[in-house]
């Protein structure tokens, strides 16, 4: 109990250097149209100026009504688009991201919250034991659904749940060992050697993209190594403001590529990519030294597979499309386009199969409604928001719908389900292997 004031004190302080760094705000209101959530409820309340508003004033709110203040904030996508297109160049994200950790501070985080974060994402090898099981119990708690790619729905649950079409569990564990012995034997010396951050939606709901990212890399005379301890990127549990469980990750993915000889760290997705590159630095003031430093060194490296193709690789640039292409239309990941400016790199590699012609559907780079959490916390939002994405993926023609977030392939997947529309979603990775697996005699 003596700790207590003490403590309420450091929580002080900490929320008046916040609003200190509220001062570039100058409400002028273009977040209004940039925001996908403000799009759909009309709150000032859900867009960023509104959230920043709050906060002017979260020293009081803060301890009168926490759990009021963190349901605010966390109704919120974190697309970036409000930072995006602010005139004021105000970090907002980085802003959000601290409030939510002063604010479970006071207001804590729930048991489930704390079970799922600290007992299970911080775990590798539990959290793969309890994939492994969903994926060998899925035919008997799901039943399949009308989708163009293998999607399922739960026979039994609260319907939040069991109306949700979901994509179907890899019970088999990517075989790590000869994916790494296969990238290893590239014809010829290896150009470069870099590190495969492979996330946690892809290893089990989509091995198809990893193993077209060794392809691809081997291609080009790269080769990958997939550390086995690495883990997910702490984006989660940043967005629920874990800070305890954000900071473990860290550490954990710190360790995991610590002792590799590698130039960069390659990942595809969009979400990973950004959160190692911009997020890790912005939020790592309280950890050690020797971790900052790591961080510096890793963020200077990391880069997304795309674009690491066409600027590192000897990437040939554009192609004709062959006499029946299948059109493909690209969506752009928030947090590729908003967060690192990457949108060319993407349609490079899909323009470089010929068996493809790119189409821009309209509004490619507005939000999809996918928000990592935000797509379960919030779900009807979130499938408000995809509902107009599927309408104009729809609407372009295409045949295929390719994006660079796992995340994102997640939500498309599900809106174009339920629509019960056809569209195949990939991976533009996945788009470029396969043109190098029809023109390559490799295995």
């Amino acid at each position: 109990m003596k700790s207590y004031p003490a403590r309420i004190k450091r929580l002080a302080r900490a929320f008046n250097s916040l609003t200190d760094r509220l001062a570039a705000c100058t409400r002028c209101g273009t977040c209004l149209a940039a925001c996908p959530l403000f799009t759909e409820t009309g709150r000032e309340a859900d867009v960023s100026r509104g959230k920043l508003a709050l906060l002017d004033g979260l020293n009081r709110l803060a301890f009168d009504n926490p759990d009021g203040v963190n349901r605010r904030l966390r109704r919120c996508l974190l697309c970036g688009s409000c930072e995006r297109n602010c005139p004021g160049g105000v970090r907002i994200l980085e802003i959000l991201f601290t409030a939510r950790l002063l604010i479970n501070d006071v207001a804590g985080l729930s048991a489930a919250e704390k079970l799922l974060l600290r007992r299970i994402l911080t775990q590798p090898e539990l959290l793969d034991r309890l994939m492994y099981w969903g994926g060998r119990l899925q035919n008997r708690l799901t039943q399949p659904v009308a989708a163009q790619q293998p999607m399922v729905r739960l026979k039994w649950g609260p319907g939040f749940l069991k109306n949700r079409h979901w994509p179907k569990i890899e019970s088999k564990p990517l075989p790590i060992d000869s994916m790494n012995a296969a990238a290893g034997s590239v014809s010829g010396r290896p150009l470069q050697r870099v590190g495969f951050f492979v996330g946690c939606l892809i290893p089990k709901l989509y091995p198809r993209v990893a193993h077209a990212v060794v392809k691809a890399l081997a291609h080009h005379r790269i080769e990958t190594v997939w550390p086995r301890r690495q883990i997910c990127c702490g984006i989660p549990a940043l967005a629920v403001g874990d800070r305890t469980a954000f900071q473990r990750l860290i550490q954990l993915n710190l360790n995991a590529f610590a002792a590799m000889d590698v130039t960069h760290i390659v990942t595809a997705c969009a979400t990973c990519t950004a959160t190692i590159k911009t997020v890790w630095p912005a939020m790592a003031s309280a950890l050690p030294p020797a971790a900052k430093t790591q961080i510096a060194h890793w963020a200077e490296r990391t880069m997304d597979i795309n674009q690491y193709l066409v600027k590192q690789a000897d990437f040939t640039m554009g192609s004709t499309p062959g006499t029946t292409p299948c059109d493909v239309a690209y969506h752009d990941p928030c947090h590729l386009k908003n967060s690192l400016g990457i949108t060319a790199e993407p349609r490079a590699l899909l323009q470089a199969n010929p068996g493809y012609r790119l189409i821009e559907p309209a509004d490619a780079d507005r939000c999809c409604g996918a928000g990592g959490s935000f797509h379960y916390t919030h779900s009807d939002l979130s499938r408000r928001i995809g509902r107009h994405k599927h309408k104009s993926i729809s609407a372009s023609g295409c045949r295929v719908v390719a994006t660079g977030c796992p995340g994102c392939m997640l939500q498309l997947n599900e809106m174009l389900s339920e629509a019960g529309d056809r569209i195949q979603v990939k991976h533009s990775i996945e788009i470029y292997a396969e043109f190098l697996n029809a023109n390559s005699s490799d295995t």
